[in-house]
């Protein structure tokens, strides 16, 4: 009975996905080969796109094939839920960032807006109450990843838009 149930119990964590959280999935950038221009307002989430693009060797110093230009970023944090001595148990943070796409027509002085949206995140969690570093410790790392989250779903979009 307990090797069935233990059974049961890694399939249905095996499929569930859980493992993925936080991996880095591989983005297919062959198509964007040194032609991405970086523009827009400095904030953690640009610092972030702009290393990503480095280290994929897709930067570009001049206004090439495609813009990347990134909006104003906007944290909020709210207390999501309360413990039972009415102090603050699980917060949530959330990131706000419009981004546009703009893809130059070659031989042509024409700008095509591929994307004028926004990456909208949002992300829980429970600091420890006896840790009196613990809150901010967590809400930094946290906006440490929704920014490299961030960056690779704007990354991820660019490529997409490319191979149409």
């Amino acid at each position: 009975m307990r090797v069935g149930l233990s059974f049961l119990m890694s399939s249905l964590m095996a499929c569930s996905g859980w493992h993925l959280r936080g991996s880095d999935a591989q983005i297919n950038t062959s198509d964007l080969d040194n032609a991405v221009f970086l523009s827009g307002s400095r904030s953690p989430s640009y610092n972030t796109t702009l290393s990503l693009l480095k280290s994929r060797g897709l930067l570009s110093s001049a206004n090439n094939d495609y813009e990347l230009i990134l909006g104003e970023e906007r944290w909020q944090s709210r207390t999501a839920s309360l413990s039972t001595q009415g102090l603050a148990a699980e917060t949530e943070l959330s990131l706000s960032l419009p981004y546009r796409i703009l893809q130059k027509q070659p031989n042509s002085q024409q700008v095509d807006t591929l994307a004028d949206t926004r990456i909208q995140l949002s992300r829980s969690y429970t600091a420890d109450a006896n840790d009196i570093g613990a809150k901010e410790k967590e809400d930094n790392e946290l906006r440490n990843d929704m920014s490299n989250a961030a960056a690779r779903a704007i990354l991820r979009r660019l490529s997409l838009l490319s191979k149409q």
